[in-house]
């Protein structure tokens, strides 16, 4: 079997003969290349289907995390990890079977979510291999002591030889299915990024930036990825995980809360630059779903029957008479007559949404407000719902992001 072409699947703009004349000029430049302008955020990369350039989401130091496979697939169809702690073998164990997960082992994930379709090795050239490490990083600027501290590093986390795989998979979503890939790299992150973009002059649609390489420090914009990010002139749209804490706050330019993943996950996702105001919006159908931006509270339920909260919020001041159901019961998280932390699991939303049928039906319950539940990706499982009769009659999200709205089917263009 012929090994994938990862270079033409990322292939970026076409390089001009002036850019490549002055690629291999003597004393590049690292001061201009680094002094780029700030990243910009435009939402039709988001909400145009047809911006393919976009699509593709980076994930350094993503071990066996496969989160983003099950609730980013309306943002992304192409995923590129990287991890030199990982193996070929353990990786081939990992995705070959990652059809067989069962939701019910409160793993985050849900069953029979994704199949696997094919799985093909990369073209060595595709790999940053250590022959190449060096020149890839004279792109960026590095103190001996960089030099030092990252061969330390890249000797102690590599586990056998360097390697690259393609998974191509399936996303069932409702009754459609989402046909995705899958890169990953048994390499190091930095160069990765490097070698598949910074040398294009090209960035992936997103990064993911979770904290597995603290001494590297991720969460500092002057960061050897950082640096890296900043050598092309093109950027990514958004940023999962570098929000950073009280005591290492996080200096990447990306502020602006885009979306909170929880319910397993824990990342933060922000773009650079300020987004359109979120008006209330009305999915119509045989049944209606609304999407306002307020939090969900006692004070602005509307003439709602019955509240879908968190399972600590069970008690919350609901008004008398209001039936509060918690994410645990629709979630099927429960375990010995009670919910379990439902900010910890997580169901396909089809099958959500068929408990929380049964539940209104028997209690004749029509209009429900509720918090986001189920994965970010599944809005087409909404639009195959509201079209169809059955309870309740009215769902209206509580939607605190612009990617709640988005994740749901709403528009950022809608007029109040």
């Amino acid at each position: 079997m012929p090994d994938f072409d990862l270079d033409a699947a990322l292939a970026g703009p076409v390089q001009t003969e002036a850019d490549r004349i002055a690629d291999n000029q003597p004393g590049f430049d690292i001061d201009a290349a680094l002094n780029v302008n700030p990243p910009q955020w435009n939402p039709s990369c988001i909400t145009d289907s047809r911006c393919r350039s976009r699509r593709t989401f980076f994930y350094p130091g993503a071990g066996l995390d496969f989160q983003p496979l099950f609730r980013l697939t309306h943002l992304f169809d192409r995923f590129v990890f990287c991890d030199l702690q990982i193996s070929e073998d353990r990786f081939r164990w990992a995705i070959e079977g990652i059809h067989n997960i069962d939701a019910d082992r409160q793993c985050h994930w849900p069953a029979d979510g994704l199949e696997l379709l094919e799985l093909r090795r990369l073209r060595p050239a595709s790999i940053p291999l250590d022959r190449e490490n060096r020149s890839l990083l004279g792109r960026i600027e590095m103190s001996a002591d960089e030099h030092y501290r990252y061969w330390r590093l890249h000797d102690r986390w590599q586990h056998g030889p360097k390697w690259g795989m393609a998974a191509t998979l399936s996303r069932r979503i409702g009754s459609s299915h989402r046909r995705i890939t899958l890169f990953y790299l048994g390499a190091e992150a930095t160069v990765t990024y490097l070698k598949l973009f910074s040398i294009r002059r090209t960035a992936p649609g997103a990064i993911c930036i979770k904290p597995y390489f603290a001494d590297f420090g991720l969460k500092d914009w002057q960061s050897l990825l950082g640096r890296a990010v900043r050598s092309s002139d093109a950027k990514p749209d958004i940023i999962f995980g570098a929000g950073g804490d009280i005591d290492h706050p996080s200096t990447w330019p990306w502020n602006v809360l885009w979306q909170n993943y929880g319910r397993g996950w824990d990342v933060d996702a922000r773009v650079a630059n300020s987004l359109p105001p979120l008006f209330p919006q009305v999915l119509e159908g045989r049944r209606r779903i609304h999407l306002v931006s307020t939090a969900l509270s006692p004070e602005n339920l509307g003439n709602a029957q019955a509240v879908i909260t968190k399972s600590h919020h069970a008690d919350a001041g609901w008004p008398a008479g209001l039936e509060v159901i918690t994410l645990g019961q629709i979630l099927n998280t429960e375990r010995g007559g009670r919910a379990t932390e439902d900010e910890r699991s997580i169901q396909p939303l089809d099958k959500a949404l068929q408990r929380l049928d049964d539940i209104c039906r028997n209690r004749g319950i029509e209009r429900v407000a509720a918090v986001p539940f189920g994965f970010e990706d599944e809005g087409q499982v909404l639009n195959e719902w509201r079209v169809v009769d059955g309870w309740p009659k009215e769902i209206v999200f509580h939607c605190p992001t612009h990617g709640d709205f988005h994740s749901l089917g709403g528009s950022f263009n809608a007029d109040p």
